[in-house]
């Protein structure tokens, strides 16, 4: 009993010893790395979201469908801003107790199981505010302090998905319809600037038509680029762009040929070639549908571009509305090869038809034989 005693009392003596240990081993944890605030020296973006074009998707056991698809595509630097939907590493020093990361103010997910005491692997997402008037920081909480970081998320470029109507005269209202409207520069009908009507939205503008467009691709301008739009503004009523419009035929007389040809389009793939084989030949596009009722649509003109083949400068052809070969109702166009001329002539110099039922290119000058391609057919 005496010596069981007696154990008791010696670990009782080493007691003090191993606390100054304890002690000692816990001063030492606190002041290394592992507890100081949290800096950050760069961003590194790592992987990147691209869009991959016409990607096989499974449907069924025997089907696939075929579309566009998002995926991250592997990509190391260092960056001075970022962009929505990307994937950056926050590199510093102190970061393996982060609690909290926001861009902008906007909190963005991390995965704790990726941060290190030198980074941390973010994305930035959909919705993280971007573009100019933001505070441009990132803020990192870690459980030993807070650090900000200079970081500006770029606004993504506009995109325009139509406009209405596709043609009208100067001053009369567009409405130009798409997404990332935000920080709102300019629009722009060519190289014409336009004014800006009312206040725009995100997917929504309205702009006034610049005196003296005829036609040309619409372009918005924002903090985030410049879009254009994929068709041309010009039109109320279209019967050829990169085909026939609904209902439209074309028909060759005497002996010219007429078909639709990948050879010289004004725009995009295509055009009307006409092949005129002796003097006067000529085509005429008619329409089968129910009735175009110029004063109900708003017409006042016909648009149309000709591009002129290998001799035909100065040369012109005639064109006519509804078979009215009048001399008070019909026009001469005059030709320049090797280029797109564009013609808007007035419906009222083609007899002021109520209704719209053919439009004929006839081949005034003899000379023949001889070609042209003719784009962009429609009325204003």
């Amino acid at each position: 009993m005496r010596n069981i005693l007696k154990k008791p009392a010696s670990i009782l003596l080493l007691l003090p010893i191993i606390m100054v240990t304890i002690f000692s081993s816990c001063k030492k944890g606190e002041s290394d790395g592992a507890k100081a605030s949290p800096t950050i020296e760069r961003i590194r973006i790592i992987a990147r979201l691209d869009t991959i074009k016409s990607v096989t998707h499974r449907f069924t056991l025997d089907q696939n469908q075929i579309y566009d698809d998002y995926r991250l595509v592997p990509f190391d630097s260092t960056v001075v801003s970022g962009a929505l939907n990307n994937v950056y590493a926050i590199v510093g020093t102190n970061l393996k107790t982060t609690s909290a990361v926001s861009f902008n103010g906007f909190p963005v997910y991390f995965n704790p199981t990726l941060v290190t005491e030198n980074s941390v692997i973010v994305n930035t997402g959909k919705f993280t505010p971007y573009g100019p008037g933001q505070s441009d920081e990132i803020i990192l909480t870690t459980k030993f302090g807070t650090v900000k970081f200079k970081f500006p998320i770029k606004q993504p470029i506009a995109s325009i998905t139509d406009f209405a109507p596709l043609a009208a005269g100067a001053n009369e209202i567009v409405t130009i319809n798409g997404t990332t409207f935000e920080n709102l520069i300019a629009v722009r009908f060519g190289t014409i600037n336009a004014e800006i009507v009312g206040t725009p939205t995100k997917t929504q503008i309205k702009v006034k038509v610049p005196a003296g467009v005829v036609q040309a691709n619409i372009f918005v301008e924002t903090a985030g680029g410049i879009a254009k739009s994929a068709g041309a503004f010009g039109f109320k009523y279209v019967v050829f762009d990169e085909a026939l419009a609904t209902s439209w035929q074309t028909s060759a007389f005497n002996t010219g040929t007429t078909v639709i040809s990948l050879v010289n389009p004004k725009r995009d793939l295509k055009s009307l070639q006409t092949n005129f084989g002796a003097g006067y030949d000529g085509f005429k596009i008619f329409y089968n549908g129910a009735i175009i009722n110029t004063a109900t649509l708003g017409l006042t003109s016909i648009k149309l571009s000709i591009y002129g083949g290998p001799g035909s400068t100065g040369k012109r052809v005639y064109l006519t509305i509804n078979g009215n070969y009048n001399a008070t109702a019909r026009v001469l166009l005059t030709l320049t090869a090797g280029v797109y001329t564009d013609f808007t002539v007035p419906l009222s110099s083609l007899g002021s038809p109520g209704t719209i039922t053919e439009i004929v290119l006839q081949e005034y000058s003899g000379f023949a034989p001889s070609v042209i391609y003719v784009d962009d057919i429609g009325f204003i």
